[in-house]
């Protein structure tokens, strides 16, 4: 197991080699089949819709490919390319520059800045550091900025925490007050008009819950069913409640403004609940000149009744676990986030799994199997990243956790996958990239092809591209800055940039130079390129091109 724990650490760097290129491509039976389990929920689960088909899954009908798959081939496993993408939160346990070196070194593609914690001087600086040694590594990271949004929170507490015991007696005030065993504040003005008798509050993720027993407008008495400790600054959820807080409050807009000015390449939007709170972000940014890409979180009850409207607005998807399993029963989670990735994956729209995904390596050196289990299932799912969020902010071992992901995914996808190309096999009317971006996966498979090469401004057809998850590596080329690190985020697709040049041959030439480069290609390899004519405008791709690489 000794060359398993250096392979997995390596950077991308060295994985990216000519062996990368020759990745096992028999064809697989495939995955665990999404839409078996989703033709039989349970008939009572309110947070399941109707049965329907699902015109998405990239996993196949069975399990049968585990049987060609061998576990002591890891020391191979590790030197193939990892598709599925590893979101890092930095905090606290990951600030130093040399963290961030480490972090960057062995394989985040995103870097999450949450902006419930922390100044924007703090964040500022995280910012010029991720983007100085991103570069001199030659990496493309993206970089994150997730917005609070309209999450209510505890005030802070007598010394940082207290003990909050089952059975007492707590009074919860809807002012900012310094708390303590008997009194906590809210920092929510409203609370105490907008919860009712009877109703369940849940802080700090459902870790302490506690039922209304009346409340007079300005404070909530209520009794302790679950107790524990309380520290700073803990979420707050009463899932009957329906409270009239802003969806972007006067914080995210500052928030927002400083995202815009950092030219962060993600926007994530925290307790979405209806698509025009995507929308209204996305009119903040426009108006303030800026076009930056919206993730919509998906983490409350009404998140999730409004999931396919959401879906339509939004660039992306965050399956934010945590607040969602103190929203809906925690039973129904795993079933929910295999329908909020399936419906991602059908729209082609990037989708992120979040939460407790390595919990226990905050304080322990290797994870529960369980977790294990979990990151591998997410990938099976079809989720295009997993996300570390404790682990790496206050974590005692963030760069071992980030080891940890990137071996488990490493190993769950040596097992193979099956493309995708049944999705749209029925299908009429696709627009011109889908249908190109079908057959340049289609193309590419027949041809045993070494890669798949976008020449692309946008990045929009790249993320075609992989929505069919294919098994050659996906090479997108490109001029342009921001789109070179947003495409960190897709699943599969790994980016090179080059000058912009004047045509459409000379775009092609220097793509597959730059792809020799890097390692992906040899004299005699075969590659797909899809482009565009004119070269390098966003929404001309209308050009597939085979290649035998001299």
């Amino acid at each position: 197991m000794v060359g398993f724990y250096a392979h997995g650490a390596a950077s991308l760097a060295p994985i990216v080699t000519n062996a990368a290129n020759r990745v096992n491509r028999r064809k697989t039976p495939g995955f665990l089949d999404i839409s078996r389990i989703m033709q039989n929920p349970r008939s009572q689960n309110p947070y399941m819709p109707p049965p329907r088909r699902v015109n998405r899954t990239w996993v196949g009908g069975d399990m049968q490919f585990l049987t060609d798959w061998n576990p002591d081939l890891h020391l191979h496993r590790t030197m193939t390319l990892r598709r599925t993408k590893i979101v890092c939160t930095t905090g606290p346990a990951t600030e130093s520059e040399e963290s961030l070196r480490q972090l960057i070194g062995r394989g985040m593609d995103v870097c999450r800045l949450n902006m419930s914690h922390g100044t924007h001087e703090w964040h500022a600086r995280q910012i010029r550091m991720v983007r100085a040694i991103s570069q001199e590594q030659n990496r493309a990271v993206a970089i994150m900025l997730d917005i609070q949004g309209p999450k209510i929170r505890t005030s802070r507490v007598q010394g940082g925490s207290v003990i909050i015991r089952a059975g007492d007696d707590l009074t919860i005030h809807s002012s900012d007050i310094i708390g303590d065993e008997c009194h906590i504040g809210v920092r929510y003005s409203l609370f105490a008009k907008e919860v009712s008798e009877g109703q369940t509050i849940m802080i700090d993720d459902g870790r302490i819950r506690m039922v209304v027993v009346e409340t007079d407008g300005e404070c909530v008495e209520a009794k302790v069913v679950v107790g524990g400790v309380l520290t700073d600054k803990r979420g707050v959820s009463v899932p009957d409640a329906h409270f009239s807080v802003p969806s972007v409050t006067e914080k995210d807009k500052r928030d927002l403004s400083f995202g815009i000015e950092h030219d962060v390449d993600y926007i994530a939007v925290s307790f979405v609940r209806r698509a025009s709170d995507i929308s209204g972000v996305k009119q903040m940014i426009h108006d303030q000149g800026a076009d930056i890409p919206v993730i919509a979180k998906i983490e409350t009850k009404m998140g999730l009744d409004n999931f396919s409207e959401i879906l339509k607005v939004a660039d992306g998807i965050m399956v934010a676990r945590g607040d969602l399993g103190v929203e809906i029963p925690i039973e129904d989670v795993p079933i929910t986030q295999k329908r909020l990735i399936a419906e991602s994956n059908a729209s082609g729209k990037p989708v992120i799994t979040a939460t407790q995904m390595l919990e226990s390596m905050i304080h322990d050196a290797i994870p529960t199997r369980a977790e294990a289990t979990d990151v591998a299932n997410a990938i099976l799912d079809g989720t295009d990243a997993i996300m570390l969020s404790g682990e790496t902010t206050i974590g005692d071992y963030p760069i071992e956790s980030l080891v940890m992901m990137d071996r488990i995914a490493r190993t769950t996808e040596s097992a193979g996958w099956r493309v995708r190309m049944e999705a749209d096999a029925d299908a009429t009317g696709l627009s011109i990239k889908r249908s190109i971006g079908r057959a340049v996966c289609q193309l590419a498979r027949d041809l045993n092809a070494a890669a798949i090469i976008t020449t692309t401004y946008s990045g929009s057809t790249a993320t075609v591209v992989s929505m069919y998850r294919p098994e050659t590596p996906i090479i997108a080329i490109t001029p342009d800055e921001a789109t070179f690190r947003r495409l960190a985020l897709i699943w599969g697709v790994t980016t090179l940039k080059i000058p912009a040049v004047g045509t459409t041959d000379e775009a092609m030439d220097a793509s597959v130079r730059s792809a020799m480069d890097a390692g992906f290609l040899k004299a005699g390899d075969r590659v797909v390129l899809t482009t565009g004519v004119p070269i390098f405008v966003a929404g001309t791709t209308n050009l597939i091109t085979v290649r035998v690489v001299e």
